[in-house]
């Protein structure tokens, strides 16, 4: 769980310092990225929902994973959750945002050791990098649904 959280915060600082030096606008953005998440949140509870009725599952949990003897249904269900954990908090931090900090935010600049930091591209950048974070952890549970789907289908 550390390592996780360890790559987790180290994947936000990146895209944080990519992010903060431009203006990007994450506010016109709001409409797609909010469809984003809600389909990413309807495919994964669909997606468990068809883990959890399958009878491929009773396998997965039999075996043994590489990551701190867990089962592989463990580790299914930690990336489920994992996935879905992001996708449910950028909803608040998008409507936060765009309903009560927006009008704050725009002129507001802090300043922090000689360092000038527009509040604006500050919370657009945390916006942009937990959506590349839904991003990845969307494509990583496709990629192993998708497995899990031959893999049921081979028994």
């Amino acid at each position: 769980m550390k390592t996780k959280l360890i790559q987790l915060t180290v994947l936000v600082l990146i895209f944080f310092i990519l992010f903060s030096k431009y203006d990007l606008n994450a506010h016109k953005n709001f409409d797609w990225m909010i469809n984003f998440i809600s389909i990413s949140i309807g495919f994964s509870v669909t997606a468990l929902s068809v883990v959890a009725t399958s009878n491929f599952s009773q396998v997965l949990y039999k075996k043994q994973s590489n990551q701190n003897n867990k089962t592989q249904l463990h580790e299914l269900v930690g990336l489920f959750k994992t996935a879905n954990l992001l996708f449910i908090f950028n909803i608040p931090l998008i409507f936060g945002y765009s309903l009560f900090l927006r009008e704050w935010v725009i002129s507001q600049t802090l300043f922090l050791y000689g360092l000038t930091l527009n509040l604006l591209h500050f919370f657009d950048s945390i916006i942009w990098s937990f959506l590349f974070l839904s991003i990845y952890y969307f494509y990583k549970l496709f990629n192993l649904f998708s497995n899990f789907v031959i893999k049921s289908a081979q028994k």
